[in-house]
């Protein structure tokens, strides 16, 4: 018999992965103690930074039922090469990612993970007809919103401000156009957020 035991990457991956903002010096393993060793709680503090540096995960614990995992928060959010890095090995293998507007293939688009804004437009199939900007949206867990204007530049470097690297349910509007996006979509897109946002704050975002 072969056993699987999940380890605290394994969390991160199954919560989505982490941000720019996540702080991998400062993660929190938070474990129930049994009561016959005296009950309460056991706290473990882990640095992450030099296990991903070198490779060698001596700190990737196995975690077990009722765990709790706190990530901390950068006053400074990581360089897109310092994440790129870091979210090889703590981010999920595929996103998904919402492509509409004027290309051929408009919808859900299942990408690998860190691929960007403009491979993002090619596997929906690139433009149908297009004018005007490309609108980059994404909503963060926090509550905020990173909205962007680009302009669609095929040489773009991957993850420069007009080619960023993608997460998990960005949007990507291509075209100056009334969007119709599909319920489905919106469903998709606010679902992790509810309380956060609202298919009328998705709308409202979209437009503007």
């Amino acid at each position: 018999y072969s056993y699987y035991f999940p380890t605290v990457f394994d969390a991160i991956r199954q919560a989505g992965g982490i941000t720019q903002n996540s702080d991998l010096s400062n993660v929190q393993v938070i474990r129930k103690n049994n009561k016959s060793n005296g009950g309460g709680r056991i706290y473990a503090n882990l640095d992450f930074e030099e296990d991903l540096r070198t490779g060698f995960l001596s700190k990737n614990i196995r975690i077990y039922d009722s765990d709790v995992i706190k990530v901390g928060k950068l006053g400074k959010p990581l360089d897109e090469k310092s994440f790129f890095n870091a979210s090889n090995n703590l981010n999920p293998d595929y996103i998904n990612v919402f492509v509409n507007g004027k290309v051929n293939n408009p919808g859900k688009q299942i990408m690998s993970n860190n691929s960007s804004l403009n491979e993002a437009i090619y596997m929906a199939g690139g433009f149908s007809a297009f004018s005007g900007p490309v609108k980059f949206i994404r909503f963060n867990n926090d509550g905020s919103i990173d909205k962007r204007t680009l302009r669609f530049k095929p040489n773009s470097k991957r993850g420069s401000f007009h080619n960023p690297y993608l997460r998990e349910r960005d949007l990507i509007l291509v075209g100056k156009s009334k969007f119709n996006i599909a319920s489905e979509v919106i469903t998709d897109i606010t679902s992790p957020f509810l309380g956060i946002f609202s298919t009328y704050s998705l709308i409202k975002t979209i437009s503007e």
